[in-house]
């Protein structure tokens, strides 16, 4: 019974804390839009460009909106699986495996569309594209799931880190 109650424990708190990382994300992913059209912009795509662009992003909105309500009702489920007077491991794993699976599908979609988009611009707008990389971002400071986000609060930004040149 302690066990019960201290996992149960434990997994409401991952839980609940989820819910605020996901709404801290995508105050963060609606920044990074703005700026991956700014920089689309400066890349003078030519009209097929822009089309097939255009056409990529709204095939992979819908399905990541999909997969979007997916990861919703699994959180959902694993809620429900941990307020069980008894918590069956069976009931969260599956919960757990269905949360993962969608989160999955999200990650290759958002992958695979990059490298859509990649195949899409020629060698020159590429480039040019990475040049416009903000620098001294490190791993996020490339084409990811952020569109080139920068360092959020906890990750480096109060150390003193001058974002425009990259320098500590």
């Amino acid at each position: 019974m302690k066990t019960n109650l201290a996992v149960a424990t434990v997994l409401a708190g991952i839980v609940l804390l989820t819910g605020d990382v996901f709404s801290q994300e995508r105050g963060r992913h609606h920044r990074g839009r703005h700026m991956m059209r700014h920089r689309l912009e400066a890349l003078d795509l030519t009209s097929e460009q822009k089309t097939k662009l255009k056409s990529l992003r709204a095939d992979g909105q819908k399905e990541i909106a999909q997969l979007q309500a997916d990861v919703k009702i699994a959180r959902i489920e694993l809620q429900e699986a941990m307020h069980e007077p008894t918590i069956k491991q069976a009931d969260v794993n599956k919960a757990v495996d269905k949360l993962n699976t969608a989160r999955s599908k999200m990650t290759t979609i958002r992958v695979n569309n990059m490298v859509e988009m990649s195949k899409i611009l020629t060698p020159e707008q590429r480039e040019k594209m990475k040049e416009m990389r903000p620098a001294g971002h490190g791993r996020r400071g490339g084409w990811g799931m952020r569109h080139w986000g920068g360092m959020g609060r906890g990750m480096g930004g109060e150390i003193g880190i001058d974002h425009s040149s990259g320098r500590i």
